[in-house]
């Protein structure tokens, strides 16, 4: 346990004049750090300390966790800077948890806002206990090739099985994710690495191919969605800016059509398990994807319960009534144009519209466990373009 104190060791430079000049003190890790100075002057002016009785600099990572940075705001950084520069930063950087703490001081509640943003890196993956995953390829009916994630159901009892595996009320052995973005084989999809990924292809126009494909496939559901969101490593990233990712430019996949790059062609940490020959692809950016089972019809939340979405006859059109309504408090959750700008409320909306998520006024007394569980909506906007999933019974 360190001291709430500095604690100096020796000074390795003394000098005529000086007995215990700055640039020569040797502090015990055991004890606070010191102001931390820059190296541009020379001098030994580099941070020291003792570590199993050898005297070392603190290293540039070192010297951004003192300040209150995360790893990953570290390696973002370093990929683009020598260490010299990486100490001087550190050095000309205010402590992210002071400059917290002063102006929670300065503006009641302040520290409890910042609270409530999301940090990368502090992003947890839900255990998903009876799942076990395997890479595959399967075959459709018309023998195109798809590179899967096998997701395998392990629960002794279908109590304990994940959402993933109930349709309808029959629990399934297993289901299949495509591991890349669908892509064009003539009037077909696959999901296979290296191709440019389908875009601008509108709801009915996915589900009808995906349904050629056989009667098991079927359009990835908002229940597979989450799963996936869920099991998303912590720092995952992608595709979010021209073929780039928008924090480290030297992240990059081979660039296709618009502003999009060729599914699974970035590197590792573009998969969801940071892994390129088990993971899922692009999960991050790239393209918007369509997923089934959740929609917004009117105004009115609606969603289907656990995977219901993937039954081979499940009805996904505008005029079907398997969906059901969101509610709290007995009340249905609308969401549009309100008082207050965009809303989600248990109130009445004037019609209905999409906006920055940053916009949306969250109306609700409480708001429904199934919401930030089942429903990618309130912790992050999910639409666009499509997995496969084929299922086997059990």
């Amino acid at each position: 346990m360190g001291e709430n104190k500095i604690i100096q060791l020796a000074n390795i430079m003394p000098t005529a004049t000086r007995e215990n000049p700055n640039q020569g003190r040797i502090y015990d890790i055991r004890g606070m750090a010191p102001t931390i100075t820059d190296v541009s002057g020379g001098g030994g002016r580099q941070p020291m300390i003792v570590t199993r009785n050898r005297i070392r600099k603190l290293t540039p990572l070192e010297c951004w966790r003192l300040m209150g940075f995360s790893d990953a705001d570290f390696r973002r950084a370093e990929a683009g800077n020598s260490n010299t520069q990486l100490y001087k930063q550190a050095g000309n950087s205010i402590v992210k948890n002071v400059l917290i703490a002063v102006f929670g001081q300065m503006i009641p509640g302040a520290d409890e806002i910042y609270k409530l943003y999301p940090k990368e890196g502090n992003k947890q993956m839900k255990e998903r206990k009876y799942v076990k995953e395997t890479p595959v390829i399967l075959y459709d009916k018309a023998g195109y090739p798809s590179m899967m994630l096998k997701l395998e159901n392990t629960a002794p009892t279908k109590e304990l099985a994940d959402p993933v595996f109930l349709v309808k009320e029959v629990e399934y052995d297993s289901i299949y994710l495509s591991r890349f973005l669908n892509s064009a084989a003539g009037d077909h999809v696959v999901s296979l690495p290296f191709r440019d990924p389908l875009v601008m292809v509108s709801m009915d126009e996915a589900i009808r191919l995906i349904r050629k494909k056989g009667p098991e496939w079927h359009l990835l559901t908002n229940c597979e969605w989450q799963y996936i969101k869920d099991t998303t490593a912590p720092n995952t990233h992608g595709n979010t800016s021209c073929g780039k990712y928008h924090g480290d430019s030297t992240e990059s996949g081979i660039g296709g059509k618009y502003g999009c790059t060729e599914t699974g062609s970035g590197p590792a940490s573009w998969f969801h398990n940071g892994s390129k020959e088990t993971g899922i692809a692009d999960t991050i950016g790239n393209v918007w994807k369509i997923v089934s089972g959740i929609r917004l019809k009117r105004g009115r939340l609606e969603y289907m319960a656990n995977n219901d979405a993937a039954a081979p006859d499940a009805d996904l059109s505008e005029e079907s009534r398997e969906f059901l309504e969101v509610l709290v408090d007995g009340r249905p959750v609308n969401i549009g144009p309100g008082e207050d700008g965009m809303m989600v409320t248990t109130g009445e909306v004037e019609g209905w519209d999409c906006v920055d998520r940053e916009d949306v006024c969250v109306d609700l007394k409480t708001v429904p466990a199934s919401a930030l569980t089942d429903f990618p909506l309130f912790p992050a906007p999910v639409s666009a373009l499509a997995f496969l999933a084929p299922l086997s019974f059990s």
